[in-house]
């Protein structure tokens, strides 16, 4: 009986029921990277602003797994609402956003903190990967 529902559409198939699936699970883990990141920033009382400046060098939750969470979660969350609303392109445009993020941001905050931080923060990338 279930086959006849999926055939007349009553009943979505695999595939339809895979991508929505697949995007709430990396819309939570979205949530949860956001939110533990937040609260490394809270943890060591250092502004998560960019325009202000770094009083403690955040290595803790998530940045013990990658230099860049928060864009990390970004790119996920791109790619939940892709599959999500069932587009492809916010999937396609995200390695050449990322790539403006990584050139344009990301290397001027790492400028930043390797001046405001020294050899801490060396020693830092030399043990988390800027991604993944």
């Amino acid at each position: 009986m279930a086959s006849c529902w999926s055939v007349v559409g009553v009943c979505p198939s695999g595939a339809d029921l895979f991508r929505p699936v697949l995007a709430w699970l990396l819309f939570s883990v979205w949530v949860a990277l956001t939110a533990s990141s937040f609260h490394s920033f809270r943890r060591v009382h250092t502004s998560i602003v960019p325009s202000r400046p770094a009083t403690a060098l955040v290595i803790t939750g998530p940045y013990r797994f990658t230099r860049n969470p928060l864009y990390l979660a970004l790119a996920l969350l791109t790619v939940a609402f892709g599959l999500f609303f069932n587009t492809w392109w916010p999937i396609l445009l995200l390695i050449p956003t990322l790539m403006v993020v990584q050139h344009f941001i990301i290397a001027r905050e790492e400028g930043y903190l390797r001046h405001r931080f020294g050899v801490e923060y060396d020693a830092y990338t030399r043990r988390v990967r800027r991604w993944l």
